[in-house]
Formats: structure tokens, C-alpha cells, sequence
């Protein structure tokens, strides 16, 4: 208990000292919001790029994609959950840095700790945060995959508790194993 409320009084000094630090989710958030714009302008791009099929019978069109625009949708997919990951990470250390700064240089601190942290973790981090956020978006395109085998098979699974309880099973431990890496 007395470590808990040594690092709470330490993080409301922090905050006093760098009243900033409370703003520094807002930039990834609108990071993640001109991404978001850009994967959705992308999937629209792609998803418009397919072949319209009508049914003759029933009157009712479809589209068709062939195997290169699959490939095409997976990847931009598969770099939605890279980017978004990685902005978070950006995020998350230049806090973290600008509270080590803060923690550890007090009687130093530069006169921006909030900016020595972002030049710090795009000049030394970069390349960490880009192999965390691609190991995590791994392992969210394989419980996205897991996901969509669940839906598909759930006719099967009504009738087999083996299957049931391995789709769960494999479920549970790729989002356990999400929940540790992030």
C-alpha cells in the first residue's frame, strides 16, 4: 500500500509539473482517426473494384471479387490492426517517457519533457514499437481469422461439444494471449 500511494504522489507531482501530459491522448486519437479514414478510403476502393454479378432470377446484384483483391483486402486489413497498434505504442511511450524524464532527471528536466520524450521515442523506440505493434496485430488477424471460422461453423458446433469446446478453447487463448503481449 505505501508503494501505491508513493507512485500516485509521484504521478500527481508529475501532473503538476507537465499539466500537458493530460493532452497527450488526443494526438493519437486523431492519428487514429485520419488513419481510420484512410483504411475505410481504401476498403471502399477495393470493395468497388469488384465485378458486379446480377442474379437473373431474383433481380438482386452482387459483388464478386477475385483472388488478387482478396489478397488485397486481407493485407490492408492486416495493416488497419499494424497501424492502429502502432500509433497506440507511439502514444503509450512518449507518455511513459515523459514520466520517466520527469521521475528520474527532476532536478535536470529539460525545459519540455513531453517533447524530449516524442524526439526520444522516434529517434531510439521506433523500431521496438513497430515489432510490439506487429507481433500484437499478429496475433489479432489470427483471433479475427479464429473468429471467422466460429461463425462459419456454428451449424457444426451445435451438434459436436468437441468442436464447441476447442473453438472456444483457442478462442480464450488467443485473446489471453493478446491481453499479454499488448
Amino acid at each position: 500500500i505505501l508503494i501505491a500511494v508513493a507512485v500516485l504522489k509521484v504521478a500527481a507531482q508529475a501532473m503538476s509539473e507537465m499539466p500537458l501530459i493530460l493532452l497527450t491522448p488526443i494526438i493519437p486519437f486523431f492519428m487514429n482517426v485520419v488513419f481510420m479514414g484512410f483504411v475505410v478510403m481504401t476498403m471502399a476502393f477495393l470493395y468497388a473494384s469488384g465485378e458486379i454479378k446480377k442474379d437473373a432470377s431474383t433481380g438482386q446484384g452482387s459483388v464478386e471479387f477475385n483472388e488478387t483483391l482478396h489478397y488485397m483486402m486481407t493485407y490492408t486489413l492486416f495493416g488497419m490492426l499494424w497501424g492502429l497498434q502502432f500509433i497506440a505504442g507511439v502514444g503509450l511511450m512518449t507518455t511513459a517517457g515523459s514520466i520517466a524524464s520527469y521521475y528520474w532527471q527532476r532536478d535536470d528536466m529539460p525545459r519540455s519533457p513531453i517533447k524530449t520524450a516524442i524526439k526520444r521515442t522516434w529517434r531510439y523506440h521506433v523500431g521496438s514499437i513497430a515489432l510490439g505493434s506487429f507481433i500484437v496485430a499478429v496475433v489479432q488477424f489470427v483471433r479475427l481469422i479464429l473468429e471467422y471460422i466460429n461463425r462459419k461453423t456454428k451449424n457444426a458446433q451445435e451438434g459436436s461439444a468437441v468442436l464447441k469446446y476447442f473453438m472456444c478453447c483457442a478462442r480464450y487463448c488467443m485473446w489471453y494471449l493478446e491481453r499479454v503481449l499488448k
